[in-house]
């Protein structure tokens, strides 16, 4: 299972941790994965509506 799999799993069985990861998901995925991420990434989890979906593309460097 990957990282955001888990995570997403994790969210819909427990809305603890739901709201634990949206309003901090960096101190959650260090805790889940027991490692630190570098100091300048920043992660946001946004939650879809009936009427709003995302669509996210990875970055690409030109």
């Amino acid at each position: 299972m990957d990282v955001k799999t888990h995570l997403i799993d994790k969210a819909l069985q427990d809305s603890d941790f739901k709201r634990e990861l949206m309003d901090n998901p960096k101190a959650i995925i260090a805790k889940e994965f027991c490692t630190q991420l570098p100091p300048g990434i920043e992660i946001r989890v946004l939650e879809e509506t009936a009427k709003v979906i995302y669509i996210v593309l990875p970055y690409r460097d030109n």
